[in-house]
């Protein structure tokens, strides 16, 4: 485990399709949230995060995050 790793996420090196999710890793979506991984797996298992099983791997849709964000927000202004 890197424990020097930066805790901003650079997703440019993916490609986007028009009309599918971009699914990202567990570790991708600990990097966007600023968490770790024992509350990510309490979202997840809560239900307030949705996950995706692909083989023994989990990843998280990208517009889930982003959903999950937008209802964790307080105060501040919503950006459009």
């Amino acid at each position: 485990m890197n424990l020097n790793r930066p805790r901003t996420a650079d997703f440019s090196h993916r490609e986007t399709h028009e009309g599918l999710d971009i699914l990202l890793s567990l570790d991708e979506a600990m990097d966007v949230l600023g968490i770790g991984r024992t509350l990510l797996y309490k979202q997840m298992s809560n239900g307030e995060l949705p996950w995706v099983q692909i083989g023994s791997t989990r990843h998280i849709r990208r517009v889930d995050l982003i959903d999950f964000i937008e209802r964790n927000r307080k105060g501040g202004r919503r950006v459009a």
